[in-house]
C-alpha cells in the first residue's frame, strides 16, 4: 500500500489531543514492519515546517494579552478588587512562562507533533525533487491542471513525485483535507482528472481520498483508533444535521466548547452554519453566542475568515438586541435591524 499524507494534515497533528497523537506516533513504526510506503518528499516536508510554524505563532499570538479587566470605577472600588488583581498578575505570569516555553519549542521544531513528524520522517526519509519534476509540475500549472490551487506550486509538485515513483499497478491512497486532490463535486472523492490519470500511468490502479487522517485509520487500521477526533468529527456532524432539518442546533452545540482546533473544512462548515440567516439563533442563547465567538476566533486562513463574516455579522445583531431589549417589541425598529444585519430570524 502506497500512502501520501498531505502537509495540512500533518500540520492538523498539532492540534491533536495526546491519546491521539500518541496513536499516530504508533502507527508509523507499525506501517513500516508491515511494509506499507508512505511517500514523503522534500517538498512536503517544507510545506509542513513553513505551514506548522505559522498556524501555532499565530495561535500564541491570539493566547497571549487575552485576559482583559473591567474598566468600571465601581467594580474597581470594590473590597475584593486587590484579590482579582494580585490573582490576574500570577495568571500573567503563568501565561509568559508558557507562551516563552511554547516559543523555544517552535524555534527547536520539539512541539509534541514535530517529534512524531520527525519520526515519519525518520523511517521514511524525505525524496528530492529534481529540476525534470519541478519543470512537469510548472507545465502542470500552467495548463490549469489539479492538484493545486493559487499561483504558488505546491501539491503539483508531490504529484509529479508520485506518478514517477510509484511503481504501476499500486492504488495510492491520498489523506488531504485541503480540496487540492478532492472533486468539485464531491469534496469527499479524489478528482476524477486525477483518478483518470492515475489509472492511466498505473495500469488501471485506483485514487483513493481520505479527507482525516481518523477517517483512513478507521477504513484500513481499525487497531488505531484516533477517538478524540472520531468524537469531534461526530459533533460537528450532530450540529449540521441539526441545523439543515429543524434550522437549530441548540445543546448539540456544546461539545464543540471541548475542541480548540479544527481541520480548515470542518471550521468552514461550522462557520457556515452558524453565518446562515436562516438557523434560529436567540439573544438569550449564550451559548450558542460563546460557540461562535469561539469559531470566528479560530479563523486563520483566507477561506476561514471569510466564512466567519456571517458569524461576526449575526453575534453583532445578537449583541445589539442585548442591549436594546425594548426593540423587539417594535416591529419598524426590529424590521430595520434586521435588514442592517441581513438577518432573517430572532
Amino acid at each position: 500500500m502506497h500512502i501520501f499524507i498531505d502537509a495540512n494534515i500533518l500540520v492538523d497533528l498539532h492540534g491533536f489531543d495526546a491519546g491521539d497523537l500518541a496513536q499516530v506516533d504508533s502507527f508509523i513504526p507499525a506501517a513500516f514492519r508491515l511494509g506499507l510506503t508512505i511517500c514523503t518528499t522534500t517538498q512536503l516536508e517544507d510545506e509542513y515546517i513553513r505551514n506548522g510554524e505559522q498556524k501555532i505563532i499565530k495561535e500564541v499570538g491570539v493566547f497571549s494579552g487575552a485576559v482583559t479587566l473591567p474598566r468600571s470605577a465601581t467594580v474597581r472600588k470594590h473590597p475584593a478588587w486587590s484579590e482579582v488583581t494580585e490573582a490576574l498578575r500570577a495568571l500573567q505570569r503563568s501565561l509568559a512562562v508558557i507562551e516563552e516555553s511554547v516559543r523555544q519549542q517552535i524555534a527547536g521544531n520539539d512541539l509534541p507533533a514535530d517529534r512524531v513528524v520527525k519520526k515519519l520522517f525518520a523511517r521514511y526519509p524525505p525524496q528530492q525533487i529534481d529540476e525534470e519534476m519541478f519543470a512537469r509540475a510548472q507545465r502542470r500549472k500552467l495548463l490549469g491542471n489539479p492538484p493545486g490551487k493559487g499561483t504558488v506550486l505546491g501539491d503539483e509538485v508531490n504529484w509529479e513525485w508520485l506518478l514517477a515513483n510509484v511503481p504501476p499497478g499500486n492504488p495510492l491512497h491520498i489523506v488531504s483535507n485541503d480540496g487540492d486532490f478532492a472533486s468539485s463535486a464531491d469534496s469527499r472523492a479524489p478528482n476524477g482528472f486525477l483518478v483518470r490519470e492515475w489509472a492511466a500511468r498505473k495500469g488501471g490502479a485506483e485514487l483513493h481520498l481520505y479527507k482525516t487522517l481518523a477517517v483512513f485509520l478507521q477504513k484500513h487500521f481499525p487497531d488505531f483508533r484516533l477517538p478524540g477526533e472520531v468524537l469531534k468529527q461526530r459533533a460537528i456532524d450532530a450540529v449540521l444535521r441539526a441545523a439543515a432539518t429543524s434550522g437549530w442546533a441548540g445543546l448539540l452545540l456544546e461539545p464543540l466548547l471541548d475542541y480548540d482546533s479544527y481541520t480548515e473544512d470542518q471550521l468552514v462548515s461550522l462557520l457556515e452554519v452558524m453565518g446562515n440567516p436562516h438557523l434560529h439563533l436567540i439573544a438569550d442563547d449564550y451559548l450558542a453566542l460563546g460557540v461562535a465567538r469561539t469559531l470566528v476566533g479560530l479563523a486563520k486562513s483566507e477561506r476561514e475568515i471569510a466564512a466567519s463574516h456571517g458569524v461576526i455579522r449575526r453575534v453583532e445583531f445578537v449583541e445589539e438586541v442585548n442591549r436594546n431589549p425594548g426593540v423587539t417589541a417594535n416591529p419598524e425598529e426590529l424590521e430595520a435591524l434586521l435588514a442592517k444585519y441581513g438577518q432573517l430570524h430572532c
